[in-house]
Protein backbone atom coordinates (compact mmCIF):
# COMPACT_ATOMS: atom_id res chain seq x y z
CA UNK A 1 0.00 0.00 0.00
CA UNK A 2 2.72 2.54 0.90
CA UNK A 3 4.41 1.52 -2.31
CA UNK A 4 1.27 2.26 -4.64
CA UNK A 5 0.89 5.84 -2.34
CA UNK A 6 4.22 6.75 -2.99
CA UNK A 7 3.96 5.76 -6.44
CA UNK A 8 0.29 7.88 -7.18
CA UNK A 9 2.18 10.97 -5.10
CA UNK A 10 5.19 10.75 -7.68
CA UNK A 11 2.98 10.48 -10.27
CA UNK A 12 0.78 13.13 -8.86
CA UNK A 13 4.15 15.79 -8.68
CA UNK A 14 5.21 15.27 -11.97
CA UNK A 15 1.80 15.80 -13.55
CA UNK A 16 1.50 18.94 -12.07
CA UNK A 17 5.09 20.20 -13.37
CA UNK A 18 4.43 19.66 -16.55
CA UNK A 19 0.67 21.14 -16.19
CA UNK A 20 2.81 23.87 -15.26
CA UNK A 21 5.58 24.03 -17.67
CA UNK A 22 4.28 25.64 -21.12
CA UNK A 23 4.77 24.39 -24.01
CA UNK A 24 7.62 26.63 -25.54
CA UNK A 25 9.07 24.04 -28.09
CA UNK A 26 9.69 27.08 -30.45
CA UNK A 27 12.75 28.58 -28.62
CA UNK A 28 16.49 27.55 -29.55
CA UNK A 29 19.49 27.94 -28.19
CA UNK A 30 22.08 29.96 -30.83
CA UNK A 31 26.25 29.38 -30.79
CA UNK A 32 27.97 31.51 -33.13
CA UNK A 33 31.76 30.94 -33.84
CA UNK A 34 32.74 34.42 -35.61
CA UNK A 35 35.72 36.04 -36.23
CA UNK A 36 36.34 39.75 -36.81
CA UNK A 37 39.14 41.43 -38.95
CA UNK A 38 41.28 44.09 -37.10
CA UNK A 39 39.74 47.32 -37.32
CA UNK A 40 42.84 48.62 -37.01
CA UNK A 41 44.85 46.38 -39.53
CA UNK A 42 42.54 45.05 -42.27
CA UNK A 43 45.13 42.99 -43.36
CA UNK A 44 45.13 40.63 -40.16
CA UNK A 45 42.12 38.78 -38.25
CA UNK A 46 41.23 38.83 -34.89
CA UNK A 47 41.20 35.27 -32.50
CA UNK A 48 38.16 33.77 -33.58
CA UNK A 49 35.58 33.69 -30.20
CA UNK A 50 31.96 32.56 -29.66
CA UNK A 51 28.84 34.08 -28.19
CA UNK A 52 25.39 32.56 -26.97
CA UNK A 53 22.44 33.88 -27.57
CA UNK A 54 18.71 32.79 -28.52
CA UNK A 55 16.08 32.38 -31.82
CA UNK A 56 12.75 31.31 -32.20
CA UNK A 57 11.67 28.60 -35.11
CA UNK A 58 9.04 30.32 -37.39
CA UNK A 59 8.92 27.03 -39.64
CA UNK A 60 9.95 23.88 -40.20
CA UNK A 61 13.65 24.97 -40.72
CA UNK A 62 14.17 28.48 -40.15
CA UNK A 63 14.85 30.76 -37.20
CA UNK A 64 14.92 34.38 -36.47
CA UNK A 65 17.27 36.14 -33.62
CA UNK A 66 18.81 39.45 -33.76
CA UNK A 67 21.42 40.51 -36.52
CA UNK A 68 24.17 41.24 -34.23
CA UNK A 69 24.01 37.97 -32.47
CA UNK A 70 24.81 36.54 -35.79
CA UNK A 71 27.66 39.32 -36.89
CA UNK A 72 30.98 38.45 -38.34
CA UNK A 73 29.88 34.36 -38.12
CA UNK A 74 31.89 31.63 -39.58
CA UNK A 75 30.21 28.96 -38.03
CA UNK A 76 26.33 28.61 -36.87
CA UNK A 77 24.71 26.07 -34.48
CA UNK A 78 21.31 25.34 -33.18
CA UNK A 79 20.43 23.55 -29.75
CA UNK A 80 17.28 22.91 -28.35
CA UNK A 81 16.76 23.41 -24.46
CA UNK A 82 18.14 20.70 -22.88
CA UNK A 83 19.51 18.91 -25.58
CA UNK A 84 22.67 18.21 -26.46
CA UNK A 85 22.37 17.62 -30.02
CA UNK A 86 23.46 20.59 -32.13
CA UNK A 87 22.05 21.70 -35.54
CA UNK A 88 24.23 23.83 -37.90
CA UNK A 89 22.98 26.42 -39.96
CA UNK A 90 23.34 29.25 -42.38
CA UNK A 91 22.58 32.80 -42.52
CA UNK A 92 19.76 33.00 -45.05
CA UNK A 93 18.96 37.13 -44.03
CA UNK A 94 20.45 39.32 -41.82
CA UNK A 95 19.81 43.16 -41.83
CA UNK A 96 21.78 46.07 -39.43
CA UNK A 97 19.29 48.22 -39.88
CA UNK A 98 16.38 46.01 -38.74
CA UNK A 99 18.47 44.37 -36.23
CA UNK A 100 17.00 41.29 -37.42
CA UNK A 101 18.37 37.45 -39.13
CA UNK A 102 16.83 34.44 -40.14
CA UNK A 103 18.47 31.28 -40.15
CA UNK A 104 18.28 28.06 -42.00
CA UNK A 105 18.87 24.17 -41.35
CA UNK A 106 19.96 21.98 -43.85
CA UNK A 107 16.97 20.18 -43.49
CA UNK A 108 13.26 19.82 -42.04
CA UNK A 109 14.51 17.65 -39.46
CA UNK A 110 16.78 19.09 -38.37
CA UNK A 111 14.68 20.80 -35.72
CA UNK A 112 12.59 18.37 -35.15
CA UNK A 113 10.40 17.86 -31.82
CA UNK A 114 10.50 22.36 -31.99
CA UNK A 115 7.24 23.95 -33.41
CA UNK A 116 6.67 27.05 -35.14
CA UNK A 117 6.16 30.52 -32.61
CA UNK A 118 3.00 32.72 -33.45
CA UNK A 119 3.52 35.99 -33.59
CA UNK A 120 1.59 38.51 -31.84
CA UNK A 121 0.29 41.84 -33.88
CA UNK A 122 0.23 44.67 -31.04
CA UNK A 123 1.72 44.27 -27.56
CA UNK A 124 0.39 46.78 -25.04
CA UNK A 125 2.78 49.57 -23.51
CA UNK A 126 1.94 48.04 -20.07
CA UNK A 127 1.96 44.88 -20.56
CA UNK A 128 3.47 42.17 -18.01
CA UNK A 129 5.39 39.70 -20.27
CA UNK A 130 7.48 36.04 -20.08
CA UNK A 131 11.50 36.09 -20.93
CA UNK A 132 12.17 32.63 -21.96
CA UNK A 133 16.17 31.96 -21.42
CA UNK A 134 18.52 29.30 -20.48
CA UNK A 135 20.34 28.35 -17.38
CA UNK A 136 23.42 26.96 -16.65
CA UNK A 137 22.03 23.60 -17.01
CA UNK A 138 20.49 24.53 -20.26
CA UNK A 139 16.80 23.94 -18.38
CA UNK A 140 14.16 26.59 -19.72
CA UNK A 141 13.63 29.77 -17.53
CA UNK A 142 10.53 31.60 -17.24
CA UNK A 143 10.81 34.77 -15.86
CA UNK A 144 8.44 37.79 -15.40
CA UNK A 145 9.06 40.82 -17.23
CA UNK A 146 7.01 44.71 -17.31
CA UNK A 147 6.70 46.98 -20.17
CA UNK A 148 8.14 50.74 -18.86
CA UNK A 149 7.97 52.34 -22.70
CA UNK A 150 8.57 52.23 -26.23
CA UNK A 151 10.73 55.26 -27.48
CA UNK A 152 12.46 55.52 -30.83
CA UNK A 153 16.38 54.71 -29.52
CA UNK A 154 19.96 54.07 -31.09
CA UNK A 155 19.80 50.29 -32.29
CA UNK A 156 22.49 48.22 -30.10
CA UNK A 157 25.38 47.51 -32.25
CA UNK A 158 24.54 50.33 -35.03
CA UNK A 159 23.94 53.65 -35.74
CA UNK A 160 20.22 53.21 -36.65
CA UNK A 161 17.34 54.87 -34.37
CA UNK A 162 14.25 52.64 -34.42
CA UNK A 163 11.41 51.98 -32.05
CA UNK A 164 12.07 49.84 -29.23
CA UNK A 165 10.51 48.98 -26.17
CA UNK A 166 11.98 49.14 -22.75
CA UNK A 167 11.33 46.11 -20.68
CA UNK A 168 12.09 45.95 -16.33
CA UNK A 169 13.49 42.41 -16.24
CA UNK A 170 12.67 40.55 -12.84
CA UNK A 171 15.99 38.26 -13.50
CA UNK A 172 18.92 39.04 -15.59
CA UNK A 173 18.88 38.24 -19.58
CA UNK A 174 21.87 36.12 -20.50
CA UNK A 175 22.07 36.77 -23.78
CA UNK A 176 20.55 38.40 -27.07
CA UNK A 177 17.71 37.35 -28.92
CA UNK A 178 16.29 36.35 -26.06
CA UNK A 179 12.21 36.08 -26.53
CA UNK A 180 9.90 37.57 -24.89
CA UNK A 181 6.39 36.12 -24.48
CA UNK A 182 2.64 37.73 -24.53
CA UNK A 183 -0.15 35.91 -24.09
CA UNK A 184 1.45 32.95 -25.91
CA UNK A 185 2.51 34.83 -28.54
CA UNK A 186 6.15 36.26 -29.56
CA UNK A 187 6.17 39.94 -28.07
CA UNK A 188 9.57 40.29 -29.15
CA UNK A 189 13.21 39.62 -28.98
CA UNK A 190 16.07 41.19 -26.36
CA UNK A 191 18.20 43.73 -28.41
CA UNK A 192 20.02 44.52 -25.65
CA UNK A 193 20.34 44.47 -21.80
CA UNK A 194 22.04 46.99 -18.88
CA UNK A 195 22.27 44.66 -15.76
CA UNK A 196 22.50 48.07 -13.43
CA UNK A 197 18.78 48.60 -14.36
CA UNK A 198 17.56 45.60 -15.39
CA UNK A 199 16.32 47.29 -18.40
CA UNK A 200 16.00 44.81 -21.49
CA UNK A 201 15.81 46.57 -25.08
CA UNK A 202 13.16 44.54 -26.99
CA UNK A 203 12.52 44.67 -30.59
CA UNK A 204 8.80 44.68 -30.65
CA UNK A 205 6.76 42.57 -32.86
CA UNK A 206 5.08 44.77 -35.33
CA UNK A 207 9.24 45.10 -36.20
CA UNK A 208 9.38 41.35 -37.19
CA UNK A 209 6.31 40.95 -38.81
CA UNK A 210 7.37 43.52 -41.33
CA UNK A 211 10.99 42.11 -41.49
CA UNK A 212 9.70 38.24 -41.86
CA UNK A 213 6.73 39.55 -44.57
CA UNK A 214 10.01 41.41 -46.46
CA UNK A 215 12.03 38.36 -46.84
CA UNK A 216 9.18 36.38 -48.48
CA UNK A 217 9.28 38.93 -51.00
CA UNK A 218 11.53 38.09 -54.55
CA UNK A 219 13.92 40.88 -53.26
CA UNK A 220 13.92 41.73 -49.97
CA UNK A 221 13.84 45.71 -49.65
CA UNK A 222 15.13 46.85 -46.15
CA UNK A 223 13.93 49.55 -44.04
CA UNK A 224 12.82 52.91 -45.36
CA UNK A 225 14.85 55.86 -45.05
CA UNK A 226 14.12 59.24 -46.34
CA UNK A 227 17.78 60.31 -46.51
CA UNK A 228 17.95 63.55 -44.75
CA UNK A 229 19.66 64.58 -40.84
CA UNK A 230 18.09 66.96 -38.43
CA UNK A 231 17.86 68.43 -35.46
CA UNK A 232 15.90 70.46 -33.02
CA UNK A 233 14.68 73.77 -33.74
CA UNK A 234 13.99 75.55 -29.67
CA UNK A 235 15.91 78.52 -30.25
CA UNK A 236 13.51 81.66 -30.18
CA UNK A 237 16.13 83.87 -32.08
CA UNK A 238 16.46 81.07 -34.79
CA UNK A 239 13.06 80.37 -35.40
CA UNK A 240 12.19 84.19 -35.69
CA UNK A 241 14.69 84.12 -38.48
CA UNK A 242 13.18 81.38 -39.89
CA UNK A 243 9.97 82.52 -40.61
CA UNK A 244 8.59 80.26 -38.00
CA UNK A 245 5.18 81.03 -35.50
CA UNK A 246 5.29 80.80 -31.97
CA UNK A 247 2.51 78.03 -32.48
CA UNK A 248 4.10 75.77 -34.98
CA UNK A 249 7.24 73.47 -34.06
CA UNK A 250 9.25 71.58 -36.39
CA UNK A 251 12.49 70.52 -36.87
CA UNK A 252 15.40 71.87 -38.82
CA UNK A 253 17.00 70.20 -42.14
CA UNK A 254 21.09 69.73 -42.06
CA UNK A 255 21.86 67.46 -44.89
CA UNK A 256 20.45 65.18 -47.65
CA UNK A 257 21.92 62.17 -49.00
CA UNK A 258 22.58 62.24 -52.61
CA UNK A 259 20.84 60.01 -54.50
CA UNK A 260 18.40 60.25 -51.91
CA UNK A 261 14.38 61.13 -52.14
CA UNK A 262 15.22 64.41 -49.67
CA UNK A 263 17.93 65.30 -51.98
CA UNK A 264 15.82 66.15 -54.40
CA UNK A 265 12.66 67.46 -52.30
CA UNK A 266 14.17 69.32 -49.34
CA UNK A 267 16.67 71.88 -48.59
CA UNK A 268 18.81 72.78 -45.67
CA UNK A 269 17.47 74.95 -43.44
CA UNK A 270 13.74 73.72 -44.35
CA UNK A 271 11.77 73.41 -41.15
CA UNK A 272 9.42 70.18 -41.34
CA UNK A 273 6.07 70.66 -39.53
CA UNK A 274 4.15 68.07 -40.71
CA UNK A 275 5.18 64.73 -42.06
CA UNK A 276 2.73 61.97 -43.52
CA UNK A 277 -0.01 64.02 -41.98
CA UNK A 278 1.57 64.26 -38.33
CA UNK A 279 2.16 67.62 -36.77
CA UNK A 280 5.88 67.71 -35.83
CA UNK A 281 6.87 69.47 -32.68
CA UNK A 282 9.99 71.22 -32.33
CA UNK A 283 11.69 68.46 -30.54
CA UNK A 284 10.99 66.18 -33.07
CA UNK A 285 7.86 64.32 -31.33
CA UNK A 286 4.44 63.63 -32.58
CA UNK A 287 1.58 62.16 -31.24
CA UNK A 288 1.24 58.89 -32.07
CA UNK A 289 -2.75 56.91 -31.99
CA UNK A 290 -0.93 53.82 -30.03
CA UNK A 291 2.80 54.50 -28.78
CA UNK A 292 1.71 57.98 -27.38
CA UNK A 293 4.16 61.23 -27.93
CA UNK A 294 7.43 59.80 -29.67
CA UNK A 295 10.18 60.87 -32.50
CA UNK A 296 8.80 61.42 -35.77
CA UNK A 297 11.79 58.80 -37.51
CA UNK A 298 9.28 56.35 -36.50
CA UNK A 299 6.97 57.21 -38.98
CA UNK A 300 9.85 56.95 -42.05
CA UNK A 301 11.25 53.42 -40.72
CA UNK A 302 8.56 51.89 -38.77
CA UNK A 303 5.33 52.23 -40.65
CA UNK A 304 6.59 53.28 -44.50
CA UNK A 305 8.43 50.70 -46.90
CA UNK A 306 11.24 51.96 -49.15
CA UNK A 307 9.67 53.78 -52.72
CA UNK A 308 6.58 54.94 -50.42
CA UNK A 309 6.26 58.67 -51.53
CA UNK A 310 4.75 60.71 -48.27
CA UNK A 311 3.41 64.34 -48.21
CA UNK A 312 5.38 66.87 -46.17
CA UNK A 313 5.05 70.20 -45.26
CA UNK A 314 7.93 72.75 -44.68
CA UNK A 315 8.40 76.11 -43.91
CA UNK A 316 11.16 77.49 -46.75
CA UNK A 317 12.23 80.86 -46.99
CA UNK A 318 10.03 81.63 -44.58
CA UNK A 319 6.85 80.44 -46.78
CA UNK A 320 4.76 76.97 -46.59
CA UNK A 321 5.66 74.20 -48.68
CA UNK A 322 4.02 71.26 -50.12
CA UNK A 323 6.12 68.60 -51.13
CA UNK A 324 6.60 65.01 -51.12
CA UNK A 325 9.50 63.04 -50.28
CA UNK A 326 10.30 59.45 -51.98
CA UNK A 327 11.71 57.18 -49.33
CA UNK A 328 14.63 54.43 -50.01
CA UNK A 329 16.63 51.59 -48.84
CA UNK A 330 19.44 53.60 -47.15
CA UNK A 331 22.49 51.55 -47.12
CA UNK A 332 25.54 51.19 -44.92
CA UNK A 333 28.08 51.83 -48.14
CA UNK A 334 25.94 54.98 -49.09
CA UNK A 335 26.89 57.01 -46.38
CA UNK A 336 30.03 59.43 -46.16
CA UNK A 337 31.50 57.27 -43.37
CA UNK A 338 29.96 54.37 -43.37
CA UNK A 339 29.70 52.15 -39.80
CA UNK A 340 31.11 49.06 -41.50
CA UNK A 341 29.39 47.08 -38.60
CA UNK A 342 28.98 44.03 -41.32
CA UNK A 343 31.68 42.06 -41.92
CA UNK A 344 32.71 43.07 -45.72
CA UNK A 345 36.65 43.52 -45.62
CA UNK A 346 37.77 46.76 -45.40
CA UNK A 347 39.71 47.65 -48.60
CA UNK A 348 43.05 49.20 -48.06
CA UNK A 349 46.46 50.33 -49.73
CA UNK A 350 49.83 49.36 -48.77
CA UNK A 351 52.36 51.46 -50.76
CA UNK A 352 56.16 52.36 -49.65
CA UNK A 353 55.26 51.05 -46.09
CA UNK A 354 52.08 54.16 -46.41
CA UNK A 355 48.54 52.96 -44.96
CA UNK A 356 45.67 53.98 -47.00
CA UNK A 357 42.38 53.00 -46.46
CA UNK A 358 38.84 54.39 -46.03
CA UNK A 359 37.38 55.78 -42.47
CA UNK A 360 34.61 53.95 -40.96
CA UNK A 361 32.79 54.77 -37.42
CA UNK A 362 34.50 50.81 -36.45
CA UNK A 363 37.98 52.41 -37.20
CA UNK A 364 37.33 55.33 -35.43
CA UNK A 365 36.13 53.71 -32.44
CA UNK A 366 38.64 51.34 -32.22
CA UNK A 367 40.81 54.05 -30.71
CA UNK A 368 39.23 53.58 -27.53
CA UNK A 369 36.25 54.90 -25.53
CA UNK A 370 38.29 58.67 -25.52
CA UNK A 371 38.11 58.41 -29.24
CA UNK A 372 36.20 62.25 -29.35
CA UNK A 373 39.38 63.61 -27.25
CA UNK A 374 42.45 61.51 -28.62
CA UNK A 375 41.24 61.02 -32.50
CA UNK A 376 41.98 63.38 -35.42
CA UNK A 377 39.70 66.32 -34.87
CA UNK A 378 39.06 67.12 -38.50
CA UNK A 379 37.90 63.36 -38.73
CA UNK A 380 36.04 63.29 -35.71
CA UNK A 381 33.96 66.52 -36.54
CA UNK A 382 33.52 65.05 -40.13
CA UNK A 383 31.83 61.72 -38.37
CA UNK A 384 30.13 63.22 -35.80
CA UNK A 385 28.54 66.40 -37.96
CA UNK A 386 26.21 63.08 -39.42
CA UNK A 387 26.31 60.92 -42.47
CA UNK A 388 24.47 62.65 -44.74
CA UNK A 389 27.15 64.96 -45.74
CA UNK A 390 28.44 63.84 -49.29
CA UNK A 391 29.07 66.16 -52.05
CA UNK A 392 27.95 63.09 -54.07
CA UNK A 393 27.33 59.69 -54.58
CA UNK A 394 29.99 57.19 -53.60
CA UNK A 395 31.94 59.66 -52.14
CA UNK A 396 34.07 58.62 -49.17
CA UNK A 397 36.45 59.96 -46.68
CA UNK A 398 39.99 58.71 -47.79
CA UNK A 399 42.61 58.44 -45.05
CA UNK A 400 46.38 58.10 -44.22
CA UNK A 401 45.70 55.56 -41.41
CA UNK A 402 49.39 55.07 -40.77
CA UNK A 403 53.03 54.94 -41.82
CA UNK A 404 54.73 51.41 -41.27
CA UNK A 405 58.43 52.36 -40.86
CA UNK A 406 61.18 51.65 -43.81
CA UNK A 407 63.99 53.57 -45.20
CA UNK A 408 61.70 54.98 -48.00
CA UNK A 409 59.95 56.69 -46.00
CA UNK A 410 61.82 57.87 -43.25
CA UNK A 411 60.47 61.77 -42.45
CA UNK A 412 56.93 60.44 -43.06
CA UNK A 413 56.59 57.99 -40.19
CA UNK A 414 54.59 60.11 -38.01
CA UNK A 415 51.71 60.78 -39.62
CA UNK A 416 48.56 59.36 -38.92
CA UNK A 417 44.67 59.31 -39.54
CA UNK A 418 45.36 62.52 -41.40
CA UNK A 419 42.57 63.05 -44.82
CA UNK A 420 43.77 62.67 -48.36
CA UNK A 421 43.16 64.75 -51.07
CA UNK A 422 45.10 63.86 -54.00
CA UNK A 423 47.00 60.68 -55.43
CA UNK A 424 49.48 61.14 -57.40
CA UNK A 425 48.31 64.63 -58.24
CA UNK A 426 44.94 63.76 -58.94
CA UNK A 427 42.04 64.11 -56.73
CA UNK A 428 40.38 61.34 -55.05
CA UNK A 429 36.63 60.30 -53.56
CA UNK A 430 36.91 57.34 -52.26
CA UNK A 431 39.31 54.21 -52.45
CA UNK A 432 38.88 52.94 -55.94
CA UNK A 433 39.95 56.28 -56.98
CA UNK A 434 43.66 55.69 -55.15
CA UNK A 435 43.24 52.48 -56.91
CA UNK A 436 42.82 53.73 -60.04
CA UNK A 437 45.28 55.84 -59.83
CA UNK A 438 47.86 53.68 -58.92
CA UNK A 439 47.26 51.27 -61.89
CA UNK A 440 47.51 53.62 -64.51
CA UNK A 441 50.41 55.15 -62.78
CA UNK A 442 52.19 51.42 -62.03
CA UNK A 443 52.27 52.71 -58.31
CA UNK A 444 52.61 55.23 -55.66
CA UNK A 445 54.36 58.73 -56.39
CA UNK A 446 53.31 61.27 -53.74
CA UNK A 447 50.38 61.30 -51.85
CA UNK A 448 48.78 65.09 -50.34
CA UNK A 449 47.04 65.75 -47.22
CA UNK A 450 44.47 68.18 -45.97
CA UNK A 451 46.17 71.26 -43.97
CA UNK A 452 50.21 70.08 -44.99
CA UNK A 453 51.65 72.07 -46.91
CA UNK A 454 53.84 69.60 -49.07
CA UNK A 455 53.55 66.06 -50.24
CA UNK A 456 54.63 63.27 -49.46
CA UNK A 457 56.49 61.66 -52.11
CA UNK A 458 57.75 58.18 -52.62
CA UNK A 459 61.14 56.93 -54.81
CA UNK A 460 59.88 55.78 -57.90
CA UNK A 461 63.11 53.83 -58.45
CA UNK A 462 62.91 51.87 -54.65
CA UNK A 463 59.31 51.79 -54.21
CA UNK A 464 58.91 47.79 -55.71
CA UNK A 465 61.55 46.60 -53.40
CA UNK A 466 60.34 48.48 -50.65
CA UNK A 467 57.36 47.07 -51.04
CA UNK A 468 58.74 43.61 -50.51
CA UNK A 469 60.94 44.76 -48.02
CA UNK A 470 57.84 46.26 -45.77
CA UNK A 471 55.14 43.00 -46.56
CA UNK A 472 58.14 40.78 -45.46
CA UNK A 473 59.78 42.44 -42.42
CA UNK A 474 55.53 42.98 -41.25
CA UNK A 475 54.35 39.88 -42.59
CA UNK A 476 51.81 41.29 -44.44
CA UNK A 477 50.46 38.42 -46.99
CA UNK A 478 48.94 41.20 -49.64
CA UNK A 479 49.24 45.10 -49.50
CA UNK A 480 46.37 45.44 -51.61
CA UNK A 481 42.51 44.22 -51.32
CA UNK A 482 39.72 45.97 -53.35
CA UNK A 483 36.10 47.27 -52.85
CA UNK A 484 33.56 44.46 -52.39
CA UNK A 485 29.67 45.55 -53.72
Amino acid sequence: MRLFLFILAAFSLSHTASAQQPNNSFLVQIIVTYQEEDPLHPWLDLQPNARYGYGVVIDANRVLTTEPLIRYNRHIELRRPTAGVKTTASVVTSDPSAGLAILRTSNQDDLGGTRAIHIAKQVPLDASVKILQLDGTSNLRNDNAHVLRASVTSMPSSANRRLLYSLLASVAVNGPGAVVIYKGKLAGLVQDYHSGTRVAQMEPCTAINSFITDTKHSEYTGIASAGFTWSTLVDPTKRRFLGIGENIGGVIVHACLPGSGAFDTLRPNDVIIEWDGHVVDNLGFYNDRFYGRIEFTHLVNGTRQPNDVVPVTVVRDRRMVQAHVALSRQLDRHLLIPENVTDTPSPYLISGGLVIRELSGKYIRAHGSDWRGSFNPRLAHMYLSGPQNNACVNEHVVILAGVLADPINIGYQHFSNELITHINDQPVLNINDVFRIVDADDGLRSVRLKGIGVDLVLSEKNLKEADKRVAHTYRISNLRREATQ
